[in-house]
Protein backbone atom coordinates (compact mmCIF):
# COMPACT_ATOMS: atom_id res chain seq x y z
CA UNK A 1 0.00 0.00 0.00
CA UNK A 2 1.33 3.43 -0.88
CA UNK A 3 2.00 6.08 1.74
CA UNK A 4 -0.69 8.27 0.17
CA UNK A 5 -3.28 5.47 0.45
CA UNK A 6 -2.25 4.85 4.08
CA UNK A 7 -2.66 8.58 4.83
CA UNK A 8 -6.14 8.58 3.28
CA UNK A 9 -7.16 5.55 5.35
CA UNK A 10 -5.79 7.19 8.51
CA UNK A 11 -7.90 10.30 7.79
CA UNK A 12 -10.91 8.00 7.32
CA UNK A 13 -10.16 6.28 10.66
CA UNK A 14 -10.05 9.67 12.38
CA UNK A 15 -13.42 10.61 10.82
CA UNK A 16 -14.97 7.35 12.11
CA UNK A 17 -13.47 7.88 15.59
CA UNK A 18 -14.76 11.46 15.67
CA UNK A 19 -18.25 10.27 14.72
CA UNK A 20 -18.15 7.74 17.56
CA UNK A 21 -16.78 10.25 20.07
CA UNK A 22 -19.29 12.95 19.15
CA UNK A 23 -22.16 10.46 19.21
CA UNK A 24 -24.00 12.28 16.45
CA UNK A 25 -26.14 10.35 14.00
CA UNK A 26 -24.30 11.50 10.88
CA UNK A 27 -23.77 8.83 8.26
CA UNK A 28 -20.22 7.92 7.30
CA UNK A 29 -20.10 6.16 3.92
CA UNK A 30 -18.10 2.96 3.60
CA UNK A 31 -17.01 2.10 0.07
CA UNK A 32 -14.31 -0.55 0.36
CA UNK A 33 -13.17 -3.55 2.39
CA UNK A 34 -10.53 -1.31 4.01
CA UNK A 35 -13.24 1.11 5.16
CA UNK A 36 -15.26 -1.83 6.51
CA UNK A 37 -12.25 -3.02 8.52
CA UNK A 38 -11.71 0.42 10.01
CA UNK A 39 -15.37 0.83 10.96
CA UNK A 40 -15.65 -2.63 12.54
CA UNK A 41 -12.39 -2.20 14.44
CA UNK A 42 -13.45 1.22 15.77
CA UNK A 43 -16.94 -0.05 16.67
CA UNK A 44 -15.44 -2.96 18.59
CA UNK A 45 -12.87 -0.81 20.36
CA UNK A 46 -15.56 1.69 21.38
CA UNK A 47 -18.11 -0.91 22.49
CA UNK A 48 -18.72 -1.23 26.20
CA UNK A 49 -21.64 -3.67 26.44
CA UNK A 50 -22.51 -5.56 23.27
CA UNK A 51 -21.57 -6.25 19.68
CA UNK A 52 -23.59 -8.35 17.22
CA UNK A 53 -22.93 -8.96 13.55
CA UNK A 54 -24.52 -10.84 10.69
CA UNK A 55 -22.40 -11.72 7.67
CA UNK A 56 -22.20 -14.26 4.91
CA UNK A 57 -19.06 -16.03 6.11
CA UNK A 58 -16.93 -13.42 7.91
CA UNK A 59 -14.45 -13.38 5.01
CA UNK A 60 -10.96 -12.18 5.82
CA UNK A 61 -11.03 -9.28 3.36
CA UNK A 62 -13.18 -7.52 5.97
CA UNK A 63 -12.79 -9.66 9.08
CA UNK A 64 -8.99 -9.44 8.91
CA UNK A 65 -6.43 -9.79 11.70
CA UNK A 66 -7.03 -6.21 12.93
CA UNK A 67 -10.76 -6.79 13.26
CA UNK A 68 -10.24 -10.22 14.85
CA UNK A 69 -7.86 -8.64 17.37
CA UNK A 70 -10.48 -5.95 18.11
CA UNK A 71 -13.00 -8.77 18.72
CA UNK A 72 -10.57 -10.36 21.16
CA UNK A 73 -10.04 -7.04 22.97
CA UNK A 74 -13.80 -6.52 23.24
CA UNK A 75 -14.27 -9.99 24.71
CA UNK A 76 -11.48 -9.38 27.24
CA UNK A 77 -13.25 -6.15 28.32
CA UNK A 78 -16.42 -8.14 28.94
CA UNK A 79 -18.34 -7.00 25.86
CA UNK A 80 -21.04 -9.54 24.92
CA UNK A 81 -20.22 -10.61 21.37
CA UNK A 82 -22.43 -12.70 19.10
CA UNK A 83 -21.92 -13.43 15.42
CA UNK A 84 -24.30 -15.09 12.95
CA UNK A 85 -23.24 -16.23 9.49
CA UNK A 86 -25.34 -17.49 6.61
CA UNK A 87 -22.50 -19.41 4.93
CA UNK A 88 -20.23 -20.67 7.71
CA UNK A 89 -17.47 -19.28 9.88
CA UNK A 90 -14.37 -21.03 8.54
CA UNK A 91 -12.40 -17.75 8.52
CA UNK A 92 -12.89 -17.17 12.25
CA UNK A 93 -10.21 -18.39 14.68
CA UNK A 94 -11.30 -21.34 16.83
CA UNK A 95 -11.50 -19.32 20.08
CA UNK A 96 -14.07 -16.96 18.53
CA UNK A 97 -16.34 -19.74 17.29
CA UNK A 98 -17.83 -19.99 20.80
CA UNK A 99 -19.50 -16.66 20.01
CA UNK A 100 -20.58 -17.67 16.49
CA UNK A 101 -23.68 -19.29 15.03
CA UNK A 102 -24.59 -20.44 11.53
CA UNK A 103 -28.07 -20.09 10.07
CA UNK A 104 -29.60 -23.54 9.63
CA UNK A 105 -30.06 -24.07 5.90
CA UNK A 106 -33.17 -26.18 6.43
CA UNK A 107 -34.89 -23.01 7.66
CA UNK A 108 -34.56 -21.74 4.06
CA UNK A 109 -36.09 -24.87 2.55
CA UNK A 110 -38.24 -23.24 -0.13
CA UNK A 111 -37.53 -20.38 -2.50
CA UNK A 112 -40.50 -18.42 -1.13
CA UNK A 113 -39.37 -18.82 2.49
CA UNK A 114 -35.86 -17.84 1.46
CA UNK A 115 -37.08 -14.61 -0.14
CA UNK A 116 -39.12 -13.70 2.92
CA UNK A 117 -36.63 -14.64 5.62
CA UNK A 118 -33.21 -14.13 4.09
CA UNK A 119 -31.65 -10.84 5.25
CA UNK A 120 -31.03 -8.29 2.53
CA UNK A 121 -27.99 -6.75 4.22
CA UNK A 122 -25.02 -7.70 6.33
CA UNK A 123 -24.78 -5.61 9.48
CA UNK A 124 -23.12 -4.94 12.80
CA UNK A 125 -24.50 -3.21 15.90
CA UNK A 126 -22.52 -2.08 18.94
CA UNK A 127 -24.02 -0.96 22.24
CA UNK A 128 -27.49 -0.64 20.72
CA UNK A 129 -26.59 2.58 18.88
CA UNK A 130 -23.58 2.20 16.54
CA UNK A 131 -24.57 0.57 13.25
CA UNK A 132 -22.91 -0.50 10.03
CA UNK A 133 -25.24 -1.72 7.28
CA UNK A 134 -23.69 -3.27 4.17
CA UNK A 135 -26.11 -2.78 1.30
CA UNK A 136 -23.79 -3.81 -1.59
CA UNK A 137 -22.35 -7.17 -0.58
CA UNK A 138 -20.12 -7.55 -3.63
CA UNK A 139 -18.32 -4.21 -3.23
CA UNK A 140 -18.63 -4.04 0.59
CA UNK A 141 -20.40 -0.68 0.27
CA UNK A 142 -22.13 0.30 3.49
CA UNK A 143 -23.21 3.12 5.74
CA UNK A 144 -22.08 3.69 9.31
CA UNK A 145 -23.64 5.82 12.02
CA UNK A 146 -22.48 6.14 15.62
CA UNK A 147 -25.90 6.96 17.01
CA UNK A 148 -28.92 5.48 15.24
CA UNK A 149 -30.90 3.79 17.98
CA UNK A 150 -33.93 3.29 15.71
CA UNK A 151 -31.89 1.45 13.10
CA UNK A 152 -29.95 -0.42 15.80
CA UNK A 153 -33.20 -1.68 17.38
CA UNK A 154 -34.50 -2.94 14.03
CA UNK A 155 -31.19 -4.69 13.29
CA UNK A 156 -31.07 -6.25 16.75
CA UNK A 157 -34.59 -7.63 16.18
CA UNK A 158 -33.38 -9.09 12.88
CA UNK A 159 -30.30 -10.52 14.61
CA UNK A 160 -32.48 -12.19 17.25
CA UNK A 161 -34.64 -13.73 14.50
CA UNK A 162 -31.54 -15.03 12.72
CA UNK A 163 -30.05 -16.34 15.96
CA UNK A 164 -33.25 -18.31 16.64
CA UNK A 165 -32.87 -20.19 13.34
CA UNK A 166 -29.14 -20.80 13.83
CA UNK A 167 -26.99 -23.45 15.40
CA UNK A 168 -23.68 -23.20 17.23
CA UNK A 169 -20.73 -22.95 14.83
CA UNK A 170 -18.66 -26.09 14.60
Amino acid sequence: MTAEKEDILQIYRIAVRNAITSGNGDVVPNSSPQHACIILEEMLDASKESFVAFSGAFHDDVWNESVINALRRALRRGVRVALVASDGVACLPEELKDNAFVVCKDEFSTAELSKQQSPKHHFAVADGRMVRVEYDLENRSAAFSANRIDVANALIDEFIRLRKISKKAA
